[in-house]
């Protein structure tokens, strides 16, 4: 679930929200610009740029820098006007273009903007020159997504001919061409470069590996036409939104859904973070202003104490702690815990091993292994029989078999006491090497051991 801290409706589609430095800027479909307060999130200013027009409610061509300059194309013209937010609104400058204008993104350091062309055209407009400079090879469709990497050194674009190019931003080059099978309709690259997701119209989300050039996976996520993809710090989670109320978090290790939840709002158009708020705007005229530190304080004093099942809970009742790694904080105690439960299953409290691995269920590392170890149990029980009945052969065999079973406490004791054993007939035959009394004493000690083929040569070799 979120908490809500602001819903205000609006008469036309906001289609961009961004967080600046001292408010929160918002476009709609009829070019209409909100200042909103970043305390109590009202509208200070509201500023129609053009009268009487309007785009798409789901359209993707406005963009504001973080330098506060917003892109905002002519209606009907192949042009596009940008307005500089500086105590105010102020034309900057004006660009023609030779098609119109489906989607413009800027770069994170606000010094380029692409801009992609209904027909297919790409260009890079250089913001301080405020000129284009540079014009990509064209595609065949129009375009639908652009992305950069968080440090800018990539960029990457999709459109509606069902293919994704990832450009170096150095010098231009295209580095990848990946066929998907539908229209991309939103794209983010993992802050490391390695990953690129891109959420698509049919409902899946597909992720990319840039280094090894393989599709990891193209997964559905349900009937739903996707419009969105959003993270914030989390490189692990994100948000996917659709046309409908579905609002999702998914694992990007995987695809998988891990949290489904309906909102009163339709159509996720744009999203924005700061520390405090997450801000949401939607195409059927809502937006949404939910609190990203609730639960959060709670959740890290739980972590704390070591109480991981009321952090995930905590966590749960605000999934937007999945968003800035509060969650991952959780489950880097599971290694640690997982050797706890273990030797739980081991001592066969099964129920038990069970409630303490629950917290850490929906990190499929941590689940596969638990897994794992909990369809090997009797094989587990089995080894903790033969140890106790001092079968060590038999024990020793079982563990070359299972090699998971060389994970347990149970087998760590076993080492640990067969080194102890080893030393003591070591140190029995130190002090006395030419007594045969001190070599039976020795064998004694060792005399478990006698049968183990990995522990014979060094008891032959003492003895």
């Amino acid at each position: 679930m979120v908490h809500t801290k602001k819903l205000l409706r609006l008469n036309n589609s906001p289609v961009f929200i961004k967080h600046g430095s001292n408010n929160i800027d918002m476009i709609d479909n009829s070019y209409v610009h909100y200042n909103l307060d970043k305390l109590n999130y009202e509208v200070q200013k509201k500023t129609i740029i053009k009268k009487d027009t309007s785009l798409h409610e789901y359209t993707k061509v406005f963009d504001i820098s973080n330098n506060s300059l917003g892109v905002y194309p002519k209606k009907d013209t192949n042009s596009i006007t940008f307005i500089k937010n500086d105590n105010g609104l102020k034309i900057d400058s004006n660009l023609k273009l030779q098609e119109a204008a489906s989607i413009a993104r800027f770069s994170n350091n606000s010094k380029m903007l692409l801009i992609g062309s209904d027909v297919g055209s790409i260009w890079l407009y250089d913001v301080d020159m405020k000129k284009i400079i540079y014009t990509l090879n064209p595609r065949s469709d129009e375009i639908s997504s652009i992305a950069f990497s968080k440090d800018d050194k990539l960029a990457a674009i999709g459109a509606y001919d069902k293919k994704i190019e990832i450009y170096d931003t150095t010098n231009w080059q295209l580095i990848y061409s990946l066929e998907i099978d539908s229209v991309v309709e939103g794209i983010v690259i993992s802050n490391n470069n390695s990953y690129l997701y891109s959420v698509l119209r049919d409902g899946s989300i597909a992720a990319f590996d840039m280094k090894t050039e393989e599709v990891i996976y193209n997964k559905s996520l349900g009937q739903h036409w996707l419009t969105a993809i959003i993270t914030n710090i989390s490189d692990n989670y994100c948000i996917v939104g659709t046309r409908d109320n579905a609002f999702l978090i998914i694992d990007l290790n995987n695809g998988k859904i891990i949290k489904n939840i309906s909102l009163q709002n339709k159509g996720l158009n744009s999203a924005d973070f700061d520390e405090n708020s997450f801000c949401a705007v939607f195409a059927d005229g809502s937006l949404l202003v939910c609190d990203m530190q609730k639960n959060k304080q709670e959740a890290l004093v739980a972590l704390k104490i070591e109480d991981y099942t009321k952090a995930k809970q905590l966590i749960d009742a605000n999934i937007l702690l999945y968003l800035d790694g509060t969650v991952e904080k959780l489950y880097a105690k599971g290694e640690k815990e997982l050797k706890k439960i273990v030797t739980l299953i081991e001592l066969g409290e099964i129920e038990k091993a069970v409630n303490k691995a629950a917290p850490f269920m929906d990190n499929e590392n941590f689940s596969n292994k638990f897994d794992s170890y909990m369809t090997q149990k009797e094989e587990i029980a089995q080894f903790i029989s033969l140890t106790s009945q001092k079968d060590f052969a038999s024990a020793y065999r079982l563990a070359d078999e299972y090699q998971y079973i060389k994970e347990l406490k149970k087998y760590q004791e076993l080492e640990e006491f067969w080194h102890d054993s080893f030393n003591e007939a070591k140190n029995e035959i130190a002090k006395n090497p030419n007594d045969s009394a001190a070599k039976i004493r020795a064998k004694g000690k060792l005399q478990s051991f006698l049968n183990v083929s990995s522990k014979s040569h060094s008891i032959k070799n003492l003895l």
